[in-house]
């Protein structure tokens, strides 16, 4: 069944409008016809079935026919504060992120981004990925992408009770294996990650007087875009969802 994402809340007897390029994607490409089936999600967590019952050049109407809870959300909440790097890369961390169940990512200047590596279209080129990863994924919350923050500013709004770590080449002694608590206690963590040329001391040192623990993730450098996925990855597994001993317990 194809699945659209709609940017309004929706109820069971109402009706949801597929609008402009997606319509334009369900008449011509798809190929669908009124009485065909389509799934929907508005990001709030629920999942709706609904038929078709219209289709015009710009917009396609569906009537909601039922709603139930989505079940591929993460347990845990992870906030991914990212080093904006050069080039597209940015598009692969918010894309391969939001299949990984990420919560929110907050694009972050450092010492070491290059200025012209964000511009305002590229925040909405990055939330619309975000949804189209949603789609395919089959999440049903789309991860905030928020305004680009300076580290300091992202430093100091990060809250306490958050398990907050920080990836860094120069940490020699204290692995991400070693660090990592046997559970979580609240299900939050906070991330910080560099852009390309990683994070200088000072920033590091900020982050550390701010509870973020520096963390090795082997003797290879790897790339920024490699280091969030890793990262991401390992976490989900341990606690969140990956891990298939974890999800049985979560839903006996």
């Amino acid at each position: 069944m194809h699945r659209f994402y709609i940017d309004e809340r929706m109820n069971v007897g109402g009706k949801a409008y597929i609008k402009g390029p997606e319509a334009r994607h369900v008449k011509d490409v798809l190929r669908l016809r009124a009485g065909d089936k389509v799934s929907l999600f508005d990001g709030s967590g629920m999942e709706f079935s609904g038929e078709i019952t219209g289709i015009a050049r710009d917009q396609v109407s569906v009537d909601i026919l039922e709603e139930k809870e989505g079940e591929t959300e993460s347990p845990i909440e992870i906030i991914l504060g990212q080093g904006i790097p050069k080039s597209d890369k940015m598009d692969l961390i918010v894309q391969k992120s939001t299949e990984l169940g990420v919560s929110k990512i907050v694009p972050i200047y450092t010492e070491r981004v290059v200025p012209k590596s964000f511009s305002p279209n590229k925040l909405e080129r990055w939330r619309r990925i975000a949804v189209e990863a949603c789609k395919q994924s089959g999440r049903v919350k789309v991860p905030v992408i928020s305004e680009p923050v300076k580290i300091d500013e992202f430093i100091r709004s990060a809250e306490a009770s958050y398990l907050k770590l920080i990836p860094w080449e120069g940490e020699k002694e204290t692995s991400l294996k070693k660090l990592l608590p046997a559970s979580l206690e609240n299900n939050k963590v906070s991330l910080i990650v560099g852009p390309e040329g990683g994070l200088t001391e000072p920033e590091i040192e900020l982050a550390k007087r701010s509870g973020f623990l520096p963390v090795s993730l082997g003797k290879r450098i790897l790339r920024t875009e490699t280091v969030s996925l890793s990262l991401l990855s390992i976490i989900q597994y341990i606690y969140g969802d990956i891990s298939r001993e974890k999800t049985i317990k979560d839903n006996p």
